[in-house]
């Protein structure tokens, strides 16, 4: 009788979580409407954009988070992703530090970045452009959670009632393959994405050793986009809102060993790692979408090359958003000023007589989007902010091949913040040495 009750129990979570699943994808009549006024549908990767009233989503600087203008490691790790504006040493990549190894020791030097325009003239004529915010299925910001809410009924395992926690509802959970090669899926409802991972039990035997990769096995980028395509195709994923696959090249077990072996023999037995990266990046309105850092941001696919399958994937999110304009940054010299840092981050200049500057060139930019985020009554918001996009020329041979293009935004509420930070007489100093 104790068996059946649990089978019972088990068979009316099932049940809640098909209907949740349903529910998620079912299109919301009560939703806003696009401008032909037709309900807009969250099946699949539907692009549904509205437009709602000017700066309708606040001030777009970076918020401070419990009283700190700097975002330190401990809020960044509670909070999930970026809120405030981050910690200068840790900001727009303007300071690095270099391992040099003369006479086989290796000594500390710091490198400083600066970026330099080697790009043709362009002007800034938009006083305002459009900022995207993604409307969540279930977010209660949003006006959403009702599809994520209240799904338990009458429901106990035995162990406790769940019926006794009012306005419960399921928020995200996990569905495992059980079979060689299989995959963790995991579904959050309340985000409104999907991700997968290797089932690590049904990858590696207990006796599993993890085989030596050098540059010369990593397979052709045409075989690498074939494996990701097929996958996307056998799991019915749709790529329709998504440009063409690129291999990550700029990944640091790859570019690296490439861009500073001396020969070819060096480079062919550097040791790389067994996963590379493909991304599909994701194209609204036909631009495309980047991180602070200057990654292109959209669906990401990785290939575990020892087993020549797809290993993981990420970023399957809805594309549902509303569009408000804000003012836009007009005067170009603030921008090629926060260009040269590398950043719209204030950056420390360190005093050390043995710092090396570089200087890396950048080419003519475009008009595209930065993905910031929003944080408010305890919710993250995901915006969508017109930037221009600067290319790294020849970032394969730059002395800073991690990155490959500088990201400055263009709303002026986020530039005025830049330019405040930095005091408005050049960059912040620390005398004497490095920060702590």
């Amino acid at each position: 009788m104790k068996n059946t009750r649990y089978l019972l129990a088990t068979l009316v979570l099932v049940l809640i979580i098909v209907y949740a699943v349903m529910t998620w994808q079912k299109p919301n009549t009560n939703q806003p409407t696009d401008n032909n006024n037709n309900p807009l549908d969250q099946n699949g990767l539907s692009l549904n954009i509205k437009k709602v009233a000017a700066e309708a989503f606040g001030s777009l600087t970076y918020q401070a988070v419990s009283g700190d203008q700097n975002l330190t490691e401990s809020n960044s790790q509670r909070n999930g992703v970026a809120v405030a504006m981050p910690n200068a040493t840790n900001a727009g990549g303007a300071v690095d530090g270099k391992m040099i190894a003369p006479d086989s020791m290796l000594i500390y030097q710091p490198t400083y970045y600066q970026y330099v325009y080697q790009g043709d003239e362009f002007s800034l004529n938009d006083e305002e452009l459009a900022v995207l915010k993604r409307i969540k299925p279930a977010s209660p910001s949003q006006g959403g959670g009702e599809n994520a809410k209240n799904n338990f009924g009458n429901f106990n395992l035995g162990l406790l009632n769940l019926n006794s926690f009012a306005d419960a509802g399921l928020n995200n959970f996990n569905i495992v393959q059980d079979k060689k090669f299989g995959y963790s899926l995991y579904i959050n409802l309340f985000e409104g994405s999907i991700s997968l991972s290797e089932n690590w039990a049904k990858w590696y035997d207990t006796n599993y050793a993890p085989r030596e990769f050098k540059n010369t096995d990593i397979p052709a980028d045409d075989a690498i986009i074939a494996l990701t395509d097929n996958f996307l195709a056998e799991h019915d994923i749709d790529a329709k809102l998504y440009g063409q696959p690129e291999v990550q090249k700029n990944n640091y077990n790859l570019m690296l060993p490439m861009a500073k072996a001396e020969d070819t023999a060096v480079s062919s037995i550097y040791p790389v790692s067994n996963s590379v990266s493909v991304i599909y990046p994701l194209l609204l309105d036909g631009k495309q979408i980047y991180d602070d850092w200057g990654n292109k941001q959209g669906l990401q696919l990785n290939v575990n090359l020892e087993f020549n399958k797809v290993s993981s994937l990420y970023n399957l999110n809805t594309q549902n958003y509303q569009s408000s304009n804000y003012k836009m940054e007009t005067d170009k010299e603030k921008i090629l000023k926060l260009l040269r840092n590398g950043s719209i981050y204030p950056y420390y200049n360190y005093q050390e007589t043995d710092t090396k500057i570089v200087e890396i060139p950048v080419g003519t930019p475009k008009l595209q989007y930065v993905r910031t985020w929003q944080y408010k009554n305890n919710i993250n918001d995901e915006l969508l902010v017109p930037a221009l996009v600067f290319p790294i020329l020849n970032p394969q041979n730059s002395d800073n091949p991690y990155k490959t293009s500088v990201v400055i935004p263009l709303a002026k509420d986020i530039i005025d913040q830049a330019q405040n930070q930095d005091n408005g007489g050049g960059p912040i100093r620390v005398m004497g040495g490095a920060a702590e």
